[in-house]
């Protein structure tokens, strides 16, 4: 968290208490916390809510065989959940976000203070991806958290449609949960991508 922050600056105290009264953001570090909030809830209405929300992700062909989206149909469909929960907090999702240098970022959060835009970059996996556990480096941190908005954070989120499905490119994979993914994933990463890296594995395997 202290690498996160070492080119913090104290909000004013107008920006704390806009950000106690109304829950506006920041920073890229509160801008962060909130979308993982959004995550969070996404994924109980995913486990708990009445309308099936996990059937979202697969289709159904004649003899109603179900399969899985792909990340990118995935991941529009989460940044369609997030532009709508997050817009009355003046927070505008993005999908395919290309920066100046050709990188096209999956998802982006962002919100202008004080005439500069935060940034929060979001890079989406699915589990059988064979760079899974090599993205959130390689991909998230190295090309896509250096814009100068980000501030070298960001979400890397990763979608989980069962133990049946390949993790890495590998069937074998021995992992039975979203929740082992998400540990599995975490202790590859490097001291310091700590503290600057969310890894949030959503389980869309309850349909």
């Amino acid at each position: 968290r202290a690498k996160a922050l070492q080119d913090f600056e104290p909000p004013t105290p107008q920006k704390i208490v806009d950000f106690l009264d109304n829950g506006n953001a920041v920073t890229v570090e509160v801008l962060r916390q909130q979308v993982l909030q959004e995550l969070c809830d996404y994924q109980r209405q995913i486990l708990g809510g009445e309308f099936n929300t996990a059937r979202r992700f697969y289709t159904k062909d004649k003899e109603g065989v179900l399969s899985r989206l792909g990340e990118v149909d995935s991941a529009n469909i989460v940044a369609e959940y997030l532009s709508y929960t997050l817009r009355h907090k003046g927070i505008v999702i993005d999908k395919e976000h290309e920066t100046r240098n050709q990188n096209r970022i999956d998802i982006t959060a962002s919100k202008m203070l004080d005439g500069q835009r935060r940034l929060l970059v979001i890079e989406a996996k699915g589990q059988w991806h064979k760079e899974l556990y090599n993205a959130a480096s390689t991909q998230l941190y190295e090309r896509y958290s250096i814009h100068p908005d980000a501030e070298e954070q960001g979400i890397y989120l990763v979608f989980w449609f069962g133990s049946d499905e390949s993790v890495a490119n590998t069937k074998k994979h021995g992992l039975t949960t979203a929740n082992e993914l998400k540990l599995s994933i975490e202790s590859t990463l490097s001291p310091e991508l700590k503290g600057k890296i969310d890894i949030f594995v959503l389980d869309v395997s309850c349909v």
